[in-house]
C-alpha cells in the first residue's frame, strides 16, 4: 500500500485519492443510513424530509466513520481512527445538510425533482446534494486541521 500525505511533489494525487475517499465516505453514509433507517427508523429526523430517521443518520455516521478511518490508515493520516472517524463524521454531517437544504428548496419551489436527465433518480440536483456541502470542510480539514495532528502522534 502506497502512503501518502498532504506534502511534496505529488499533491494532485494526493487531492485526487483525498477527493475520491470523501466520496466513498459519502456513498457509505448515504447507503447506511438507508439501510438502517429502513430497517431500525422510528423517530422522524426533520419534517423537510419525512423518511430520514435519527436511527439512519446514526448508521450513516457509523459507516462514514469507518469507511473513512481505514482511508485514513492507508493513507499514512496520523491518528487515522481519530482523524479518519472524524473526517468521515464531518462527511456525513455535511452531506445531510446538502440533501437537506436541496429537499428544502425543493419544498419551497414545490417540485419533486430537480430534473429529468436522470430518470428515476429525481435529477441531477437530487444526485449531487450531499455533496455540495462536504467540499469546503473537506479541504479545510485536509490543509488545516490534519497537519496539525502530525505533532500528536510522536
Amino acid at each position: 500500500v502506497h502512503r501518502v500525505t498532504t506534502s511534496g511533489a505529488d499533491i494532485f494525487s494526493v487531492g485526487a485519492l483525498v477527493q475520491w475517499w470523501t466520496m466513498i465516505s459519502i456513498v457509505a453514509a448515504d447507503v447506511a443510513a438507508y439501510f438502517t433507517g429502513k430497517r431500525y427508523g422510528k423517530t422522524q429526523l426533520i419534517k423537510v424530509s419525512p423518511k430520514k430517521t435519527w436511527e439512519g443518520f446514526i448508521g450513516g455516521c457509523v459507516a462514514a466513520m469507518a469507511v473513512s478511518a481505514t482511508g485514513a490508515s492507508l493513507m499514512g493520516w496520523p491518528l487515522p481512527l481519530f482523524t479518519g472517524g472524524f473526517y468521515g463524521l464531518m462527511c456525513a454531517v455535511m452531506a445531510l445538510i446538502g440533501d437537506l437544504t436541496v429537499s428544502l428548496l425543493k419544498r419551497s419551489a414545490q417540485v419533486k425533482d430537480t430534473g429529468s436527465l436522470l430518470p428515476g433518480h429525481g435529477g441531477l440536483l437530487d444526485r449531487l446534494d450531499s455533496y455540495l456541502l462536504v467540499a469546503a470542510p473537506a479541504y479545510f480539514f485536509v490543509k488545516v486541521l490534519l497537519p496539525l495532528t502530525v505533532g500528536w502522534a510522536s
